[in-house]
């Protein structure tokens, strides 16, 4: 996305766009993988040498607080970030470590509204394993994450995305055979 895109889907989330937060933004929520804090540090270091590790730290909280992006705790004691905000699961190679996406209407889960006692905001799948033969397709049908131009939230959708997630009953979520979208940081 254009420089001044970017600038403007940040200031319509209420995040001022400095140089900084805008080589963040621009690696992180056009990733094709679900990158950890340190690995975005390390590409946002690539162009900007001497960014500090507080500063990508607290643009990646600031993401997630304004909904841009989405934390996911999926493996033991890796956080990684996920910048697609439509309803989907994971895979969880447990080979590599390499998460993948998978389309929501891939896997039926039913009866969500109906577990007693609880209030569920939201759920995904997480299903872990291999893949039945190295180098066969991932679930996406690609090597991490699907181009956001083939079926994921372009950027321009967050908004939408985000006016969606609004809607966290899960109940009228899980009738409508999908759920709310994710909030990210929460």
């Amino acid at each position: 996305m254009e420089r001044a895109a970017l600038g403007k889907l940040l200031l319509s989330h209420g995040i001022q766009p400095s140089a900084q937060r805008l080589v963040v933004a621009d690696y992180v929520l056009e990733a094709h993988c679900h990158p950890c804090a340190d690995r975005v540090l390390a590409e946002v270091r690539s162009r900007i040498p001497m960014i500090s590790r507080a500063t990508v730290y607290n643009t990646l909280n600031l993401l997630l607080r304004k909904g841009l992006l989405r934390q996911l705790a999926l493996a033991d004691g890796r956080v990684a970030f996920d910048p697609n905000l439509a309803p989907h699961h994971h895979f969880l190679d447990e080979t590599t470590g390499a998460i993948h996406d998978i389309p929501w209407e891939a896997l039926e889960v039913r009866n969500v509204g109906s577990l007693r006692g609880l209030t569920v905001r939201e759920y995904q799948v997480v299903v872990r394993g291999t893949p039945k033969a190295r180098g066969a397709p991932a679930p996406t049908g690609g090597g991490g994450r699907q181009s956001p131009r083939a079926g994921h939230a372009p950027r321009a959708a967050r908004a939408e995305a985000s006016g969606e997630a609004a809607r966290s009953d899960a109940t009228a979520g899980a009738a409508a055979g999908r759920r709310a979208a994710p909030r990210g940081g929460r």
